[in-house]
């Protein structure tokens, strides 16, 4: 809705708060920006004369002496709207210091968004075509209404006309009956309503009903529903006050001599005050005291009156009584039958009375118009928290099929209520139905959380956590010394500061449905002497702690449990919270006047309610927890009527104004460290939970491109320098930024446009290969604009895809620091081998320790440190290639078979003829058919991908010279393992360097010649940008351990670039070897796994740096020297610990959703160490399945072990689907062989023989 402010048809508007401190600081502060935009009206901020409740009625009457009081000219005086912002707010309290009114919803827009707010727009839009001149309305902003889209004109001015009369309207909505019965209720004659969108009928009232009951509504209730738009035949609704009064200029004119004549102000009070006392002075029998203040004179001497029961009553209606004496009989025993003061009421409410009771009341009902009230804590939370539920998705039919939810969801929609605004957190565990706003929940130290529960509401606080902690807390965790933000569910936490949150220290503990807030104490104003004598110069706050369903004017509950059971816990009695009550308290003993507040300084919130958790749950005090119970003791403590009249309502103010400004700099400053932790190469944690959190709640896509574009900046400026290792590191944060929020959006992949999904992939294609920095620059920009087009029609189609594309740059990247950017180097080349086999053949690979840290960028970025050995399975080298050239043949063969380990029969295989460009373009996708060939073809240098990408062209020519001959020649390659698919034993990098070298030789490129027999640095480098170059990734142990025998460490040193593997091989004895083999033992889990999903993620959290991944890096590293160590010494024990504690620390690197552990895998390592049987046991590799390498103790053979597994697994499924094998040291690494004479054996040829070793 687009309304014209300079139209508005108010000349005045005034706003009444809950005392004058509140008023003032709002002419200083949320007035001014209203007054920006109404500049043609005049706005008042107004309040109960003395800060003396006077009642709905009584203020309205105040505001219009008021007005009048202020306006030399009263000509001037148009048309006035009185916004009553809530009074004492008594079942609201973290509403009471500002009013209800001034609530401040959780919007998407930047400008802020109260019921004042709303009731402005609202005004503007009902009387758009004109209000007549001398019209007053008033309403309760405590409240919400929606109006239909395209409600109908209603001529305001002739409606007195018509009655003849003076005319006040009531505004009304249709609600169930259930609702209505907690409402003021018209009754109205429905016959011959206008049912149509949008109307708006005006008909006389016949009936006021005071939160009637539900028979008397069901007697009274109308079947004709046809025109409500919450309600159907078979649900009857009424039609509820909504809180506006419309007094049209004759009404209105009688309103303002009724203001004349009772004169609700001080200057009024104050002369009837001394009027009193000179009548004591001459009159003996008064007992009168000479000091009696205004505000006791008024609280003793002046009636306050209800809009909508005592001003509502008196008006004419049809079915009315309308008899002063009946009208006041029913007015005095519904409200004051228990007063000794009737004669004074009894005179104000004839005045009330006789000028009102002309006045005919009229019902402008609104058939699909919605009401929602403001007035208690649990309702202000469900607007929050259910009404921001409908933000751009669909409502569980299971939680919103009631007439409340219902509601609360279309005003979320209309108001575009959102769950997160003007936030910021760092280590934040928010859950996506809790609700933010204008806050700042941070801890420094990288081991504690924040975390904030279902249903719970955060607003206007700031709340910093620096302390280190181990434990990680949740929102039903509540460890005695942990740091952490906690707060439970259903919680509502308002105005937490800085200092004095006191969350450094002692941590943040709220739990689940409490009600938080600190409020600002007033320098002097209202201040009970009792907190006076005891301030200090600092500023001075209270924590204000209740239940959220606390009954405020009942002695029934606190913090949600039995007062009764409160006291006695305490050790209190009623005398230490009640006594020196205030004179309005009428010396009620409840939550209102109950001193349990307290007054505060420096103390946190966890120094004085450190108790609160072990009160709910019943735990045993702490001694910490006694200390705070305590402090909460002595500490000056406040009750509710109290903080209501010495809260400084201006430093509130001030301080949620200036939030929205320490949060934008906060937030400049986060990522002003995220790019100083990219370009400084720091291992600090690059945490954007929150811009997760936010899309997971609000699909804020502000927010989330905010922080893509900052990405990509700093990529482009690390492009620009040539740094690619740390344009790897933002493209993986990138792509795990992307790859979440693809996931946390609606599906919209349904309407996919491929020529959007073609522009992103293409223009990434000069990324992905060997290309200048200038040419990488422009197709990164190009990219980004692609993707940025792509994103405003499919979001989360463009997340999805981007998050693909950005993890094959971070490849691309990492590739360019492993070989520099150069072609394969240290390539001897020798004669190609023609029409014979040449046959390569390794062992599988073992790693005792440091695994992770081989692989890229972990390796060159922190270090690495990797100890394994190169072993036989079964007896033989489970991995071999074979590789020939055949003249006068054309195109190439390729063929991947799996075989049995035991028998050499073939299990799989698959065949692929390449012949054209076409046939090699899935070689960088993994599971692609015969891919890992396909992209060792690409590698050595048969046909460059810019060739592959064009397409169409036949690969023989190519086929040709690579092979250098002048005449057709076709390729055969075959790849052979006897291992399972996913074995962890680096099957693929092994047999990546197996195929490498066999092709490698038989076209002349021989990788594996060097300074000593065992010296593969060739190969080891091409086997790397092999697997960067089929997107697996992984390290450089696998091939290291599995490509050159016997015992190694490994290790790599940091920032060097092209990447350096240094390789030590460990000088182990004969007899080490035979204990070595007489203790290992490899077992198959069943578990098949393939390795770049773990991997996808430990890269992605190795990029973030979370503390807990870069905790386990560096312990590996120290493991690996631990293993290398322990084999040095022959210590099969200590051996057997590191390997155990290895094992911990992959679990550690898969993280919790890495599914690093099979069940069955924890249930044999822990039934053979309850056993006593092995000295450690890890699953190889990344985990996930496939072998485990176990280390026996001596004294127990491989059967005695599966017959432990036998009985401790007798009940385990997965049991029968376990195999064993033996494990032993390989001496000899990969060996290379060539036919002695042309052969024409075939393709299908296979000997066990080729796999025993020669030694």
């Amino acid at each position: 809705m687009s309304l014209n402010a300079a139209s508005f048809p108010f000349s005045h508007v005034l706003i009444s708060f809950p005392d004058e401190q509140s008023a003032q600081a709002a002419r200083h502060g949320p007035l001014l920006e209203l007054q920006q935009r109404y500049q043609t009206t005049t706005l008042l901020a107004t309040c109960d004369p003395c800060n003396v409740r006077i009642g709905s009625g009584g203020g309205s009457l105040a505001c219009l002496s008021n007005v009048y009081a202020t306006t030399s000219n009263h000509g001037e005086v148009d048309s006035i709207l009185i916004l009553h912002a809530g009074g004492e707010s008594s079942r609201s309290p973290t509403q009471m210091v500002l009013g209800k009114a001034w609530t401040s919803f959780c919007t998407k827009s930047e400008s802020t968004l109260t019921p004042i707010h709303v009731w402005l727009n609202i005004c503007q839009e009902l009387f758009q075509d004109g209000l007549p001149r001398g019209s007053v309305v008033i309403l309760a902003a405590d409240t919400l209404l929606t109006l239909p889209p395209r409600i109908s004109a209603l001529e305001w001015s002739l409606m007195e006309e018509k009655a003849n009369a003076p005319v006040v309207i009531g505004l009304a909505v249709p609600a169930p009956l259930a609702t209505a019965v907690n409402h003021g209720v018209y009754v109205v004659d429905e016959n011959g309503m206008d049912a149509a969108a949008g109307a708006v009928t005006v008909l006389p009232c016949q009936q006021v009903l005071q939160k009637p009951s539900l028979e008397t509504l069901q007697q009274l209730s109308s079947r004709t529903n046809d025109a409500h738009a919450n309600s159907n035949k078979d649900s009857p609704s009424a039609w509820i006050d909504t809180g506006v009064c419309i007094f049209l200029p004759q009404a209105a004119e009688r309103l303002k001599d009724l203001a004349m004549e009772l004169e609700y102000s001080e200057s009024e009070w104050t002369r009837r005050r001394d009027e009193l006392l000179l009548e004591a002075m001459t009159d003996a029998e008064q007992n009168i005291n000479d000091h009696l203040t205004i505000q006791d004179y008024a609280r003793h001497h002046v009636v306050s009156l209800d809009l909508y029961t005592h001003f509502l009553h008196a008006l004419y209606v049809e079915n009315g009584t309308n008899t002063l004496d009946d009208y006041t009989q029913q007015i005095i025993t519904a409200m004051y039958e228990n007063s000794n003061l009737q004669f004074m009421r009894r005179k104000t409410l004839a005045s009330v009375y006789q000028t009102l009771s002309a006045c005919h009341l009229q019902v402008a009902c609104v058939p699909y118009g919605q009401f929602l009230h403001l007035g208690t804590t649990r309702e202000l939370m469900d607007i929050y928290v259910h009404g921001s539920e409908a933000k751009d998705r669909e409502i569980d039919s299971r939680n919103g099929n009631d007439h409340a939810t219902h509601l609360l969801h279309d005003f979320g929609r209309k108001l575009q209520l959102v769950k997160r605004h003007h936030w910021f957190a760092t280590q934040s565990q928010v859950h996506v139905s809790a609700v933010v706003s204008n806050s700042l929940l941070i801890s420094h130290d990288e081991m504690s959380k924040v975390v904030v529960g279902p249903g719970s509401i955060v607003e206007y606080s700031h709340i910093e956590s620096a302390a280190a902690v181990a434990t990680e807390a949740t929102a039903h965790d509540h460890p005695a010394n942990a740091r952490n933000i906690c707060i439970g569910r259903n919680c509502l936490v308002s105005g937490l500061r800085k200092y004095g949150s006191g969350v450094a220290r002692n941590g943040l503990t709220l739990p689940d449905g409490m009600i938080l807030q600190q409020i600002a104490l007033a320098a002097t104003n209202g201040v009970p002497d009792a907190v006076e004598s005891t301030k200090m110069e600092a500023q001075s706050y209270f924590y204000m702690v209740l239940g959220v369903n606390d009954a405020i004017k009942q002695r029934k509950t606190i913090y949600g449990r039995s007062f009764d059971e409160f006291l006695t816990w305490f050790s209190l009695t009623a005398d230490d919270l009640w006594k020196h009550t205030t004179a309005d308290s009428h010396s009620s003993q409840h939550l209102w006047t109950a001193k349990i507040h307290p007054v505060v300084t420096v103390e946190s919130f966890a120094d004085a309610f450190g108790w609160l958790p072990c009160f709910l749950s019943g735990e045993t005090l702490s001694e910490n927890d006694k200390q705070s119970l305590q402090l909460w003791k002595t500490l000056p403590r406040l009750s509710l009527s109290e903080i209501r009249d010495c809260s400084d309502a201006s430093a509130e103010f001030s301080f949620r104004n200036n939030l929205p400004k320490v949060i934008s700099m906060q937030l400049e400053m986060h990522f002003a460290r995220i790019r100083k932790t990219f370009m400084t190469r720091l291992h600090t944690m690059v945490d954007l939970q929150f811009i997760l959190d936010s899309y997971a709640a609000d699909l804020d896509t502000d927010i989330m491109i905010q922080t893509l574009e900052m990405l990509d900046d700093i990529f482009d400026e690390a492009l620009g320098e040539g740094s690619f290792d740390i344009c790897g590191r933002v493209a993986m944060v990138t792509s795990a930024v992307q790859a979440a929020a693809a996931s946390l959006g609606p599906d919209d992949t349904g309407m996919v446009d491929n020529r959007q999904s073609l522009v992103l992939s293409s223009t990434s294609d000069v990324l992905l290969i060997s290309a200048s920095l200038e040419e990488m620059r422009a197709s990164y920009r190009h990219f980004t604009r692609a993707w940025n087009d792509c994103s405003r029609m499919q979001p989360q189609l463009a997340l999805k895809e981007a998050s693909a594309i950005m993890e094959l740059i971070s490849h691309a990247m990492t590739r360019r620091c492993i070989d520099g950017g150069q072609p394969l180097h240290a390539m001897r080349t020798v004669d190609p081998v023609y029409n014979r086999w040449v046959m390569t053949t390794a062992p599988a690979r073992i790693d005792l320790g440091g695994g992770w840290t081989d692989t890229p960028p972990i390796c060159y970025e922190f270090g690495s440190a990797v100890t394994g050995v190169a072993v036989l399975v079964d007896g033989i080298k489970p991995l071999s290639c074979r590789c020939r050239i055949l003249t006068g043949a054309s195109s190439i063969m390729l063929r991947t078979e799996h075989r049995d380990c035991q028998t050499g029969g073939l299990l799989s295989h698959i065949d692929v003829i390449a012949s054209k460009m076409d046939d090699l373009k899935n070689f960088s996708v993994p599971t692609a058919d015969c891919a890992l060939l396909k992209c060792a073809l690409v590698c050595l240098g048969l046909v460059s991908i810019d060739a592959i990408n064009a397409g169409g062209a036949s690969l023989q020519p190519y086929i040709n010279a690579f092979c250098h001959s002048s005449e057709n020649v076709g390729l055969e390659i075959v790849s052979t393992s006897l291992l399972p698919h996913g074995s962890g034993m680096g099957t693929s990098s092994i047999l990546g360097g197996c195929v490498l070298a066999c092709i490698g030789r038989a076209v002349g490129i021989d990788l594996t010649v060097g300074d000593g027999d065992d010296d593969c640095s060739s190969l080891i480098s091409c086997v790397l940008q092999l697997e960067q170059l089929l997107t697996t990734g992984g390290g450089f142990q696998d091939q290291v351990n599995g490509l050159i025998g016997g015992c190694k460490y490994e290790s790599c040193p940091k920032l060097e670039f092209p990447l350096k593997v240094i390789v030590e091989r460990l000088p182990v004895n004969a007899d080490l070897t035979k204990k070595l083999n007489n203790s290992l033992v490899l077992l198959f889990t069943g578990k098949t796994r393939l390795a770049k999903g773990i991997l996808q993620n430990v890269l992605r959290r190795w990029a973030s740096r979370t503390v807990e991944i870069t905790s386990a890096v560096e312990a590996l590293v120290n493991k690996a020297k631990g293993s290398r160590a322990a084999l040095l010494q022959a210590d099969l024990d200590a051996l057997g610990m590191c390997l155990s504690e290895y094992w911990g620390l992959k679990k550690v690197m898969a993280g919790e959703d890495g599914h690093a552990e099979p069940k069955i895998a924890g249930e044999i390592i822990d039934a053979l160490k309850r056993r006593g049987a092995i000295r450690g046991a890890s699953l190889c590799g990344a985990g996930g399945g496939g072998f485990m390498v176990i280390l026996k103790h001596d004294h127990f053979s491989v059967d005695e072990l599966k017959s432990i597994l036998a009985v401790e697994l007798a009940d385990t499924p997965d049991k029968h689907s376990l195999t064993w094998h033996t494990c032993q040291v390989c001496e000899e690494g990969l060996a290379t062989k060539i036919t002695d004479e042309e052969v024409s054996s075939s393709m299908d040829t296979f000997d066990m023989t080729w796999l025993q070793c020669d030694y």
